[in-house]
């Protein structure tokens, strides 16, 4: 089982919840193949700075062309997902400077933007960030 932070837009963030999806685009399919049934995930809101929530992808990566993310961008690459809770919240950038690939001088977000989005955790700084959540 791998540990996972996703980065989401606040409007993304809502979609993804209502549909239990989460997706991305073409040019990310092959280091979205490496996730699992079963991988836990953490989010991370951009634009309001705040980690919002973890749960379970609940299906292997998969192909589908519906229009649920945006009104003309297709993310074709997605897994269904099931949140174990999106009340828990923590405000701010700080919680990035206790996780291994991110450090003080990283713009978090703009790292995670570079990898497509979403980036491996240690088992261990999935823990821990679950912890940091209120």
């Amino acid at each position: 089982m791998n540990h996972w932070l996703f980065l989401f837009r606040p409007d993304t963030f809502e979609k993804v919840k209502k549909h239990q999806t989460l997706g991305v685009r073409e040019a990310h399919k092959k280091r979205f193949a490496e996730l699992k049934k079963g991988d836990c995930f953490v989010c991370y809101i951009s634009q309001v700075k705040r980690f919002c929530g973890y749960g379970t992808l609940v299906s292997d990566p998969f192909e589908e062309d519906t229009l649920i993310f945006a009104d003309d961008q297709v993310y074709p690459w997605r897994c269904k997902v099931k949140f174990e809770d999106t009340n828990k919240v923590k405000e701010g950038l700080e919680s990035f400077w206790g996780l291994a690939p991110f450090e003080k001088s990283a713009s978090p977000a703009n790292l995670l933007m570079c990898h497509g989005g979403f980036m491996k955790l240690t088992p261990k700084d999935f823990e821990w960030l679950v912890g940091e959540l209120g």
